[in-house]
């Protein structure tokens, strides 16, 4: 047999590796557990950031809904009843009056009803004759200065003439 201190040298030998051995596999479970949490952290992070910048959002359309607010009244007293479209016809020509223009105004299609996102419309379309400048004059005031009705136009063509010119237009009047 082999003698004593050869023995306890394989002996020692053996311990240490299966220490080695068992620290090794130890740190690579560790490693894994380690790399496991930090993506954890990581995804926690990113869902973190994202519900910040969602209050964040949050918090920034609060503020706009009041000022929308204010402007929704605003467009609210600039916008007509469905029904008080009615008027619209003579209320265009008794503008037209006050710029020397004679028009006539006729209503193209069924209306578009309003959404809670959209305003309901109508089209129109328009006929003034008068001077080029007043036809203008005309045509500027019912588009941006008009209180009565709040009205775009689409499209226009003014046909010029001595002494009186041509206006045709279809336009597009809102309501609530």
């Amino acid at each position: 047999m082999k003698d004593p201190l050869t023995k306890s040298i394989y002996i020692n030998i053996g311990i240490i590796a299966g220490v080695l051995v068992v620290a090794v596999v130890g740190l690579y479970l560790l490693s894994l557990d380690v790399a496991a949490r930090t993506q954890a952290i990581l995804t926690y992070r990113s869902a973190l950031t994202t519900r910040n910048e969602s209050l964040d959002t949050l918090t920034q359309l609060k503020k706009d809904a009041a000022v929308a607010a204010g402007y929704q009244t605003a467009i609210n007293r600039l916008l007509s009843s469905q029904d008080s479209l009615i008027g619209f016809p003579q209320g265009i020509t008794t503008v037209a009056r006050s710029f020397n223009v004679g028009a006539a105004v006729d209503f193209q299609s069924d209306p578009v009803p309003a959404t809670t996102s959209t305003l309901g419309y109508i089209n129109f379309s328009l006929r003034a004759d008068g001077a080029s400048t007043d036809l203008l004059a005309f045509l500027k005031n019912i588009e941006s200065q008009s209180a009565q009705f709040l009205l775009t136009i689409d499209a226009a063509d003014l046909a010029v003439s001595d002494p009186s010119s041509r206006l045709t237009a279809r336009g597009r009047i809102f309501f609530q």
